[in-house]
């Protein structure tokens, strides 16, 4: 088995992960992100022997001191 993280191309991917998103977590509206919120996160695909099973979201943030 081979897994692997690709990180999301941005904005090109915005629709797809949308999508993803609420199909996996239509149990959970409250989790959902809307499409304007993917171009703030740093987003990674999660694929399986080739095959997309899952996404990750690194929200990153500056601290300015």
């Amino acid at each position: 088995m081979k897994i692997e993280f690709r990180k999301a191309i941005l904005p090109d991917e915005i629709e797809a992960l949308y999508e993803f998103d609420h199909i996996a977590f239509a149990s959970f509206p409250a989790d959902l992100f809307e499409a304007k919120d993917w171009a703030q996160y740093e987003s990674y695909w999660m694929i399986v022997d080739g095959r997309t099973v899952g996404r990750s979201v690194a929200v990153v943030m500056e601290l300015k001191l």
